[in-house]
């Protein structure tokens, strides 16, 4: 559908190979808080009192499909190599390190994120596919009163996909991205909020570098009923830039937004019918900029309804 859901259907060729499954997860959580709580009224010293504030969080997964007659020679392999061409279908590597500031402070909250992936594909018909992601964000929440809060977050990104083959192009994605959020609640079950959003990015395989900007401005507005249900609905109104004019954005770029004017609108509703049983609905809608190329319609709606059972 136009927001990227689909159905996977996979056709066996009958050409089997042996292949390893590998997965491997971990994480690291430090609080170095836990080791200051005491029941004498002694003082902590300055250092003692910044570390109490400061929680770290790192996250290392490795997911691959392998040809290798020994799995275990994995950790001899170089990390600049660790999905040789040859032996590997498939294989991705993810290494998040979080450094969080008054993570159990109510009326404020900073995490700084450093997040690094690598993905080999050899499983498609065309050649092998290979992506490299890096991700560099600071997040920052300050709640003014009981009535007023505000978010701010920075987030610096390079994609590198490249395609060996002939007739694809590869890209070498740089993006900035800025996101202000301020909310109003005069009640507890009533929220109002205004976002705006500017992304920058560039694309610079081609030869002169494609760049693009969006702005984006989103209201909002939440209500809750008797604590069982709540209502959301909120507004998108994006503009997006290209120069060239002439060039086609990939997705990877604003979001996959395509340049232009556009209006986004979402309605939603959730119902908890009781501790096991909850009734979701939700409508958006869409509309998109003129000379789309595969779209009979400027715009869209998509409906959607859910019952969730837990057991």
């Amino acid at each position: 559908d136009p927001y990227g859901d689909y159905v996977l259907r996979t056709f066996a060729t009958g050409d089997y190979e042996p292949a390893t499954d590998i997965l491997l997860n971990f994480r690291l959580r430090l609080q170095p808080r836990q080791h200051w709580i005491t029941t004498d009224n002694k003082k902590p010293s300055w250092w003692q009192r910044v570390l109490q504030n400061l929680s770290t969080e790192t996250c290392l997964r490795l997911d691959e499909k392998t040809k290798r007659s020994n799995p275990w020679k994995l950790s001899t392999y170089n990390p600049k190599s660790l999905f040789p061409d040859n032996l590997t279908i498939y294989g991705r590597y993810e290494l998040r390190q979080d450094i969080l500031f008054f993570e159990n402070v109510l009326n404020r909250s900073l995490r700084l994120r450093w997040q690094q992936s690598y993905e080999l594909n050899n499983r498609y018909l065309e050649g092998r596919q290979s992506v490299f992601r890096r991700e560099q964000s600071l997040r920052y929440f300050h709640r003014f009163s009981s009535e007023f809060g505000g978010k701010f977050s920075y987030q610096f990104r390079r994609v590198r996909k490249e395609y060996h083959v002939f007739d694809r192009n590869n890209r070498n994605i740089f993006s900035h991205a800025v996101q202000f959020e301020l909310s109003y609640r005069p009640k507890s079950l009533l929220e109002f909020a205004l976002a705006a959003k500017l992304i920058a990015d560039s694309n610079r395989e081609p030869n002169p570098p494609t760049k693009a900007c969006l702005l984006s401005v989103v209201p909002r507005i939440t209500y809750g009923l008797r604590k069982s249900a709540r209502l959301r609905a909120e507004l998108d109104f994006s503009n997006v830039t290209v120069a060239p004019r002439s060039r086609v954005l990939p997705y990877e770029m604003v979001e996959g937004k395509h340049a232009g004017r556009s209006l986004y609108w979402r309605l939603s509703g959730d119902y908890r019918m009781s501790s096991r049983l909850m009734f979701m609905i939700s409508y958006s809608g869409r509309y998109q900029p003129k000379g789309l190329v595969g779209y009979g319609s400027r715009v869209m709606h998509i409906g959607r309804a859910e019952v969730k059972a837990f057991f």
